[in-house]
């Protein structure tokens, strides 16, 4: 059994929000429904390419669709090196 991703999306949530079918973003996007499926239930991660024709394809930013899971994300330093997330 395959490891769910890293990545939390929202394709499947933001698909249906704009009654798109999944054959159809699949069309639009150039993969196979099945890629589709497996990205939007997390057992596949998309290319950065597929991501971002995904987003022009739902009309949303890609932020809006792909996130580091919280418990993932990184910390980061601003330059006064003070902690921020």
């Amino acid at each position: 059994m395959r490891e769910k991703s890293m990545i939390d999306n929202k394709v499947k949530e933001t698909r249906s929000d704009k009654d798109i079918a999944q054959k159809q973003l699949a069309e639009m996007v150039g993969i196979s429904r099945q890629a589709l499926h497996a990205i939007e239930n997390g057992l596949a991660v998309p290319s950065v390419e597929v991501a971002l024709k995904m987003a022009v394809a739902l009309n949303v930013k890609v932020e809006r669709l792909f996130q580091l899971k919280e418990e993932v994300k990184p910390e980061v330093t601003d330059t006064t090196g003070a902690l921020f997330s």
